[in-house]
């Protein structure tokens, strides 16, 4: 394939983005409903009849199954957004072919629209793993052990999934480069991260938040049994890997503090995470921003 037919793919993809995006937004919210479901069902729990587990377990497998859908549809999207981040419509350049792509209605019109929309939809999106995650920890005490042992490994790899989706766009997006010293379209200066674009800070920062404790949690189970622990603090092994994850959600959680909504959400979410994790944080987190 040519440069220019390669090209030419890349804008017609950046050019269905915004739609994508859309329809993705309203089906997760269909989701979310069905997460809240469960919360419900378990207040409704005051005992641990058959019958109220019942009701649990069914609202479960609805979130699981149209999870499973949801990933399905558009997972292969989310991961082609990340392969071809810096192509899509929000880099000044690309680099082979740029004064021909910098002629076409397309590069100029949507400059910041599918990188913002795509980054918006993976911070919705997996905050509602995420509190999946919480919702099914507060239910798993009126299930059976047989019920919990079926979806605990699928939620454990949910949240598994959410995080290292989340730790890719965060990392893609401090690797962008700097594109103007004010940006006219949207009037934030250059210094703003994506994440702060479309994104209200409340929601960039707990999908940053839980996605460092998911990171943590879903580290120290799997150490457990193994042991894999430094002294007697008890701080698992760094390993490259989940460490990596984050040092770099913690950037992406510190470069929100240039907007005031994002400095006040980001400076609580960094306290609280630094009062449960401080030990592991320290291990893990890096002042420089080379991810």
């Amino acid at each position: 394939m040519s440069g220019w037919s390669a090209y030419q793919n890349i804008l017609a993809f950046d050019g269905h983005v915004q739609g994508i995006c859309l329809k993705a937004s309203a089906e997760t919210f269909c989701v979310w409903r069905k997460i809240i479901n469960i919360k419900s069902c378990t207040r409704k729990s005051t005992n641990s009849s058959p019958g109220h587990q019942q009701s649990i377990v069914e609202a479960i497998h609805s979130s699981v199954a149209a999870i499973d859908q949801l990933n399905a549809s558009f997972q292969p999207f989310i991961a082609h957004s990340i392969s071809n981040f810096l192509y899509l419509s929000t880099c000044p350049r690309i680099s082979i072919g740029e004064r021909v792509l910098s002629t076409c209605p397309l590069y100029d019109q949507c400059r910041l629209t599918s990188v913002s929309l795509k980054v918006s939809l993976v911070m919705f999106w997996n905050l509602g793993i995420f509190l999946l995650n919480d919702v099914f920890k507060n239910a798993s005490k009126y299930l059976n052990v047989s019920d919990e042992e079926q979806l605990a490994p699928i939620i454990r790899k949910y949240q598994q999934d959410a995080a290292l989706c989340v730790t890719s766009t965060v990392e893609c997006v401090l690797n962008l480069p700097v594109e103007e010293a004010f940006n006219l379209q949207n009037g934030l200066g250059a210094e703003v991260p994506i994440t702060a674009y479309h994104v209200t800070p409340s929601i960039a920062v707990t999908a940053l938040q839980k996605a460092i404790e998911g990171v943590i949690q879903l580290h120290l189970h799997s150490t457990h049994d193994a042991d894999l622990f430094e002294g007697d603090c008890r701080i698992p092994v760094p390993d490259g890997t989940w460490d990596r994850q984050i040092d770099v959600l913690m950037k992406g959680l510190m470069s929100l503090d240039v907007t005031i909504g994002g400095s006040q959400t980001s400076s609580m979410a960094l306290r609280l995470l630094m009062q449960r994790y401080g030990d592991i944080l320290s291990e893990c987190w890096t002042s420089d921003f080379d991810t």
